[in-house]
């Protein structure tokens, strides 16, 4: 999957300003801190389950067009319950994550393995398929724990004023590179994204 969206994945520390396509992704939202938040963590799995039923599909019943290709990592996109820029107050925070998928998975596709998926696990029915379409984007690379991101934006942020863009507000955007399983914190690679317009 970075390989067919070598673009979406680029991550630099140096800020950037893309523009991206429509891309396929399966999502649930929810809200709250994340941190030791088993709703959370059933959110993850549940993207997860139906993601690696697609990419072994080809074991029993292959999807049309299916390619052999690798899960992509995990994604989020974050604002906060009373809808007011997204800050470090992990209360207030309300989350939609997700996983982008292969173009070979269709609404059909998904629907079929959905309610397959759901005699397993039943919060499953909360996932659904649809297309970000991001556009026109800035974004920089943050490696370090989450709790220091704050630096990584003002860097951004200083950039795109540089360049006469303006954040739209309600679009912070994260995808975790990092597998949190092997890594401490201080090594953790985000690529943090918000949709911009000009000033």
């Amino acid at each position: 999957m970075k390989k067919h969206y070598k673009e979406y994945y680029r991550a630099i520390k140096k800020p950037q300003i893309l523009e991206l396509p429509q891309i396929p992704i399966i999502s649930i939202k929810g809200q709250g801190n994340p941190n030791d938040n088993p709703q959370f963590e059933a959110h993850i799995s549940c993207l997860y389950q139906l993601s690696y039923s697609f990419r072994m599909s080809y074991k029993n019943e292959p999807i049309p067009g299916y390619q052999s290709y690798t899960v992509g990592p995990l994604e989020g996109f974050w604002s906060t319950i009373d809808n007011q820029m997204y800050d470090q107050d992990k209360d207030k925070l309300s989350y939609e994550i997700f996983i982008i998928q292969p173009d070979f998975i269709t609404e059909d596709v998904f629907l079929t393995h959905q309610a397959k998926m759901i005699l397993k696990n039943p919060q499953i029915q909360d996932v659904v398929f649809k297309y970000a379409n991001e556009g026109l984007v800035g974004q920089i690379l943050h490696v370090g724990p989450f709790e220091t991101e704050s630096e990584s934006i003002a860097i951004l942020e200083q950039y795109l004023d540089e360049q006469g863009y303006e954040i739209v507000p309600d679009t912070h955007h994260e995808i975790y590179l990092s597998d949190f399983r092997k890594v401490t914190s201080d090594k953790y690679k985000t690529l943090i994204r918000y949709k911009i317009k000009k000033v």
